[in-house]
């Protein structure tokens, strides 16, 4: 027999269930926005630089609100364009009149259909070319942030190969210390080195553990980032590798000549066959004060194209036919607005039932206590505002072009002194190795042989890194994308 204690539990039962799914449901339609979007980055694919272009220009947040941004521009300059157009209403009534006595209430019902069509009105024009005007200036602000993000991708991608490339630096002087470090303990052994001297070399080592770590975190930061541009979550971090394993300045023909214009290739040729040349402090002035690297037909080149190309210029552009524009609407405002109607009405009361009309619409403000007057005035200063603006725009732009220049002129300057540095660090370890052999130089000699090594090969890397973005820098400065194949 069914207890009544028995029903209520059941029923309760049933509606805690239900309960239950509602708050899961509830639960996921709360949480559903931060849910991790499906990875657009292969986790068994290496990552290119023109991959990480094109995936950043796709799936980099900031850009991707910047384009929906851009479309509502777009969509306003559709609806002001909208009001060119006729618009039709369709109103409709029923009602009750109380007639009294004996006829009591009386219904009635109506309806009207009407059109009206814009012919002249200066608000209405020059408002549609005031929103093409503001989605233009979406569209620059688009481009400017498109050409900045590419540059963060490449500084960033490129900053990660600097960084595998110190940690492999790290690596080799953790090698070559630990080496170092075994064959004083060797020779304590043999009780040709003291207890001093091993401990020496094995402090040594625990620095240059230190640095590697410190590299090591720096090249995990430097995928963070590269993730974080290319729009990705940050659990891809582990499957993040790159097609490079360095930084190579092979694939800019431009800064390879360069190179070349300096003599780096020749350096190192001349060194092999033995001549015994450096660039000397007199060499490096004169190299410096002579600016060689870059022609004026070059530099003249690259600020024409920062005129027709910079995205702040452009802006800038835009910004002065806007500014004329709400001048000629303001302008505008004395002359009357004319429009065309037409209507159809239908009423169940009251002759004629339907009836239909039609004519012309004027407004038209004769007075309005000097308010257009002030107008205009306001206006003509913003006019001379944006002209103001846009020359200030464009020395701005030619100045950091200039920079560029300077940026870029130091970072091959760097980079020809860092090269020889690494050459020559290089055969004067092989010196020290052989030199330590025989005991005619100290280990801590030999350790200051390795130091100079480690900080030479240290400092090509950041000169690459840097001669890139300098690069990149200038394609930046003048608005141009670029392609890096």
């Amino acid at each position: 027999m069914l207890r009544i204690n028995d029903t209520v539990n059941g029923f309760s039962g049933e509606f805690m269930n239900l309960f239950r799914y509602i708050i899961c449901c509830s639960l996921l339609s709360i949480s559903s926005p931060f849910v991790s979007e499906a990875s657009h980055l292969d986790s068994n694919e290496v990552l290119s630089l023109k991959k990480a272009e094109e995936l950043a220009l796709d799936y980099n947040k900031s850009l991707q609100a910047l384009r929906q941004s851009a479309e509502q521009g777009g969509l306003r300059y559709k609806q002001a364009r909208a009001r060119y157009f006729p618009t039709i209403s369709f109103s409709a009534f029923a009602k009750e009149t109380d007639k009294g006595g004996a006829i009591g209430y009386e219904g009635s019902l109506g309806s009207s259909v009407r059109l009206d069509q814009v012919l002249f009105s200066s608000s209405v024009y020059h408002g549609a070319k005031l929103s093409e005007l503001d989605a233009q200036l979406l569209f620059w602000d688009l481009v400017a942030l498109e050409n900045t993000v590419l540059f963060d991708v490449r500084t960033t991608y490129f900053s990660v190969l600097l960084a595998q490339g110190q940690v492999e630096v790290q690596q080799q002087n953790i090698d070559l210390l630990v080496e170092a470090s075994d064959q004083e303990l060797r020779k304590q052994e043999l009780g040709e080195a003291t207890l001093f001297d091993v401990r020496r070399s094995q402090v040594a080592v625990a620095n240059a553990l230190f640095e590697f770590y410190r590299a090591n975190r720096e090249l995990n930061e430097a995928k963070n980032r590269l993730l974080n541009l290319l729009g990705e979550d940050a659990e891809m971090f582990e499957h993040l590798r790159l097609v490079e394993s360095d930084i190579s300045l092979i694939t800019v023909p431009f800064l390879t000549e360069k190179l070349e214009t300096l003599g780096v290739r020749r350096f190192r040729e001349e060194q092999e066959d033995g001549v015994e040349k450096i660039v000397s402090g007199e060499d490096a002035v004169l190299i410096a004060q002579q600016r060689t690297l870059f022609s004026a037909d070059e530099m003249d080149y690259w600020e024409d194209f920062a005129r027709k190309h910079q995205p702040f210029i452009q802006s800038s552009l835009v910004q002065v036919s806007r500014a004329e524009r709400a001048l000629k609407q303001k302008y505008g405002a004395y002359t009357p607005d004319v429009g065309v109607y037409g209507a159809w009405t239908n009423n169940d009361q009251g002759a004629p039932k339907s009836f239909g009309e039609a004519g012309v619409s004027l407004s038209w403000t004769l007075f309005d206590s000097w308010e257009r007057e002030y107008g205009v005035c306001e206006l003509k200063s913003a006019v001379e505002e944006s002209k103001i603006n846009l020359k200030k725009s464009q020395q701005a732009t030619e100045a950091d072009v200039y920079d560029r220049f300077f940026q870029l002129e130091e970072a091959l300057l760097r980079y020809f002194s860092a090269d020889q540095s690494v050459y020559l660090a290089e055969e004067a370890i092989e010196q020290a190795r052989n030199r330590r052999s025989i005991g005619v130089i100290t280990p801590l000699e030999y350790r200051d042989a390795l130091q100079s090594l480690t900080e030479a090969r240290q400092t090509l890397n950041q000169a690459s890194f840097d001669l890139l973005r300098s690069y990149y820098a200038l394609w930046n400065a003048v608005g141009f994308s670029g392609d890096t194949e």
